[in-house]
Parts: structure tokens; sequence; C-alpha cells
């Protein structure tokens, strides 16, 4: 049995990161309420406020929906009759193919002496059409594809 947990923790990084910018705006925009008038020239107070708050907004959202991919992360553990993805149990026999896409992100904006950002997905797809994919920047997909060819039986 193998077990290969998520390796990426830029998402812990910019939850905590943005919480804390959510924070600093937060005591920013308590500051500029309570502060008499005349530290902020008067009609330019409503909008700074304003600029806080939203600050604060994509802070908070940013570090939620961080959080929140990162909850759905989960180890996947690779046996002689199974694979499980933090989307479920696979039977190996339930499991049609088993194959490396790769997304590569075509953008106007991006510098072609650089390239385009390329983006390795493993896709596990079911006999039913459902499908798991697992991306390079949260798992070892060399290390699970080694796994899978060790484990998994001849069709």
């Amino acid at each position: 049995m193998n077990v290969f947990e998520p390796i990426n923790t830029s998402n812990n990084t910019i939850a905590i990161i943005s919480l804390v910018i959510a924070c600093l705006a937060i005591g920013l925009l308590v500051f500029l309420i309570k502060k008499p008038p005349s530290s902020i020239t008067p009609r330019f107070r409503p909008l700074t406020q304003l600029l806080v708050f939203i600050v604060f907004l994509l802070s908070i959202c940013t570090s939620f929906f961080s959080f929140l991919t990162n909850q759905k992360l989960g180890p996947i553990t690779i046996t002689k009759e199974y694979i499980e993805t933090p989307r479920g149990k696979v039977e190996w026999k339930n499991v049609d193919r088993i194959y490396v896409h790769e997304d590569r992100q075509l953008s106007p904006l991006t510098a072609r002496e650089f390239g385009d950002p390329v983006k390795f997905l493993m896709i596990v797809e079911h006999k039913d059409a459902r499908t798991h994919a697992l991306s390079e920047e949260n798992y070892d997909l060399d290390g699970i594809r080694k796994a899978i060819q060790n484990m998994r039986p001849n069709r």
C-alpha cells in the first residue's frame, strides 16, 4: 500500500497572508471611522474607507477560498485492489484508463520567449465517466505513476 500526501503548501501561505492583510485592513477601517476628520481631508475620507473595505473583502475571500482548496486536498492511497483519492475510492476493475494530460495555458499576454505555462494533470477515468484529476502542483505524479504501475493488476 502506497500513500501520497499533498506536497503543496502555498495555499496555506496565501491563506495566512491574506488573513493578516484582512486583520490589518479591518483595524485600519476601525481607525479611520473612530479618528476625528482632521487627519484626512473630509472629501477623501469616505473614499479611503471604501477602498480599505474593498481590500478587506478581497483578502478575506482569498483566505476563505485558499482554505477551502486545502480542505479538498487529501492523501492518495494506492493498493492492489483500489486507488483512493479525495473524491472517493475506485476499484481497479472500474478504472477505464489513467493518463497524464498536459494543460497548456495559452494567453496573448504571456511573453513568447518565456513560453506558455504548462501544468500536468493525472486523470483517472471510471468506466461510468466519472474522473479524478490530480495536479502536479499538489502531488508527486511520478511517484504515483510508479506506484500505479507496480500495484495495478494487468488488464
